[in-house]
């Protein structure tokens, strides 16, 4: 996808901030992609920034987690929430989701 693409208002942003100066390619940051979505008439792009106020500090948790890129265990409340917004955001229900195997020893 070029520049020229994407909203008006997203266009300036990834031309000076995006482009990887090694390999010319614009590589777009998590927030910038959904906002991207969203200037496009994304419906998942479109709620996940209605959601964003919600998911930052449960993705600041998350990145800060062991599996992130750090140290701090996460709370099993913030993961709860944060699967809540998931869920919401993708429409997609808890039954539609598939069951892993328990193992009995």
């Amino acid at each position: 996808m070029q520049p020229e693409q994407l909203p008006q208002a997203l266009q300036e942003n990834c031309r000076t901030c995006w482009l990887d100066d090694v390999d010319g390619k614009y590589k777009l940051p998590l927030l910038g992609q959904f906002r991207a979505l969203s200037g496009l008439g994304d419906t998942i792009g479109q709620a996940y920034l209605a959601q964003w106020a919600k998911m930052k500090p449960l993705m600041d948790a998350a990145n800060h987690a062991v599996l992130g890129h750090g140290f701090e265990p996460i709370k099993a409340e913030r993961f709860q929430q944060l699967y809540e917004i998931v869920m919401k955001i993708t429409a997609i229900s808890e039954g539609s989701l598939p069951k892993f195997p328990v193992l009995a020893l």
